[in-house]
């Protein structure tokens, strides 16, 4: 009887350890590209830090369905290498009611950390690091720079699928 024991438990430990390390990140781009390529509108944006010595946090929210002007637009598609991917933003104008280009930029993905191509002020950068989370149809940037000027950038970008 305890031999019969010492196996049940044996058995549901491992049956347990398969069941836990067969679970992946469902929401793998780079696994599954489908999940990040498309249109993407910006909902949430939250940056703060600091410059010159002077703290900043500013907060700001956009609805989904009627852009206005800050509203930010962005298409991702596949580039050409592995785990790459072209990023087009967009931002809209009250005054022409259409979506203008603003730039474009081929990022990298390493797990859940963002490598860019190349940075316009890169000279002017101490350390920097860029995280992405995919969840359902939300898409979290993490992003934070500091420059040699002692100034330090965090911002945290939403963005739903359209």
């Amino acid at each position: 009887m305890k031999t019969l024991r010492l196996f049940g438990l044996t058995l549901m430990a491992i049956l347990l350890s398969v069941n836990f390390t067969s679970c992946s990140n469902e929401d793998d781009p780079t696994k599954d590209p489908e999940k990040l390529t498309g249109e993407w509108i910006l909902t949430y944006e939250k940056e703060w830090g600091t410059e010159e010595g002077t703290n900043f946090n500013e907060e700001t929210s956009y609805d989904f369905n009627t852009p206005e002007d800050g509203s930010e637009k962005m298409v991702i598609k596949e580039g050409t290498n592995k785990n790459e991917f072209e990023l087009t933003y967009y931002y809209y104008s009250e005054s022409s009611e259409e979506w203008e280009y603003d730039y474009k930029m081929t990022i990298k993905l390493d797990g859940n950390n963002v490598i860019l191509s190349e940075e316009d002020d890169e000279e002017y950068i101490v350390s920097s690091k860029y995280t992405y989370s995919l969840k359902d149809n939300k898409l979290t940037i993490k992003s934070y720079v500091k420059y040699t000027d002692d100034s330090e950038y965090n911002y945290e970008e939403t963005y739903q699928k359209k």
